[in-house]
């Protein structure tokens, strides 16, 4: 009976052991997923914020043109016609405070994968360059 426990013993602890690193390997698979997941929402957030960029300058604009047809007094340009220019402008802006809020968070979701030590090291790993280069500039901010 002392030899049969022993193997008993010895089947647990084995048993054990796989159950770890069963277990190792699916964490080790959520992480590289939360990491993919990170990198594609940083990529995807890029482009976001670009085109977001460009739907204010295009608000802008037209906010600019109809606001000026109604200082000259332009045959068809109306008041309301700047207030819907001024409501474009401001769900282009509120949308791109959206996006760059969602933007950050995939970066901090980065960063919380893989820790402060390794983020710029994991920012490389993940295919993106590091804080400070190939930043999109926020909408507004002027150049030092």
């Amino acid at each position: 009976t002392g030899l049969a426990t022993a193997r008993d013993r010895q089947r647990a602890a084995e048993s054990k052991l796989q159950q770890v690193h069963l277990l190792y390997q699916d964490l080790r698979g959520k992480l590289t997923a939360g990491v993919q997941d990170a990198r594609e929402a940083i990529l995807s957030g890029r482009q976001q914020i670009h085109f977001g960029e460009q739907q204010i300058r295009h608000a802008r604009e037209a906010y600019r043109l109809s606001h000026e047809r109604l200082v000259r007094n332009v045959t068809g340009s109306s008041i309301t016609e700047v207030q819907q220019t001024i409501r474009l402008l401001e769900l282009a802006e509120l949308t791109q405070v959206s996006t760059i809020g969602a933007y950050d968070k995939a970066q901090l979701r980065l960063m919380i994968l893989l820790g402060p030590a390794y983020c710029n090291q994991g920012v490389a790993a993940a295919g993106l360059p590091p804080a400070g280069e190939e930043r999109l500039p926020i909408p507004g901010e002027r150049k030092p």
